[in-house]
C-alpha cells in the first residue's frame, strides 16, 4: 500500500525503492518512474485499503482497493516474503497497467506524427501495450 501512497503524494523515487532489484533492472528506473508518474493523477483523491492478503510460494499476494469519486479499482501486488528482497514488490497490476497505457500513448503519438491512419495506429498501440506488459510479467515469472 505504501507504493500507492507514495505515488499519490508524488514521491515517485520513494515508491521505486519499494520494488525488487530484478524488477528495477529488468524495466529500468526511467520507464518505471514515467509510468508511476503517469498513474499519479488516477490515484488522486483515492483512499486505499487492503481487501485480501494471502501467502503463496511466489510471495505475499495483497489485493488493495482504491476508492474515490470515480468508483473503485482493485490492484494486486506480489511482495517477497523471504531473502534479500523481503518486503519488496515483485509484481503489481498498478505498474503493469501504467506501463501498458504509457507504451500505447507513445506509439499513438509517434504514428500520428507520421500520418499513419487511425485503425493501424490503434492496432500498433495495443501491440506495444501488450508487449511491455508481457515483458514485465516475464520478469516476475523468471523468478518464480
Amino acid at each position: 500500500m505504501r507504493v500507492m501512497t507514495y505515488v499519490q503524494a508524488g514521491e515517485i523515487p520513494a515508491a521505486l525503492r519499494l520494488y525488487g532489484i530484478r524488477v528495477r533492472t529488468g524495466l529500468g528506473d526511467d520507464d518505471m518512474f514515467n509510468a508511476l508518474t503517469y498513474r499519479r493523477s488516477s490515484l488522486s483523491g483515492q483512499r486505499f485499503h487492503v481487501r485480501d492478503s494471502t501467502s503463496t510460494p511466489q510471495g505475499r499476494v495483497v489485493v488493495i482497493t482504491a476508492d474515490g469519486t470515480d468508483g473503485h479499482a482493485n490492484y494486486v501486488f506480489v511482495v517477497a516474503e523471504a531473502g534479500g528482497s523481503r518486503g519488496r514488490v515483485q509484481h503489481d497490476s498498478l505498474l503493469a497497467d501504467a506501463l501498458g497505457e504509457l507504451a500505447a500513448i507513445r506509439v499513438r503519438r509517434e504514428l500520428a506524427s507520421r500520418g499513419v491512419a487511425e485503425p493501424r495506429r490503434e492496432a500498433r498501440a495495443q501491440a506495444a501495450s501488450s508487449s511491455v506488459v508481457r515483458r514485465y510479467n516475464q520478469i516476475f515469472s523468471a523468478r518464480s
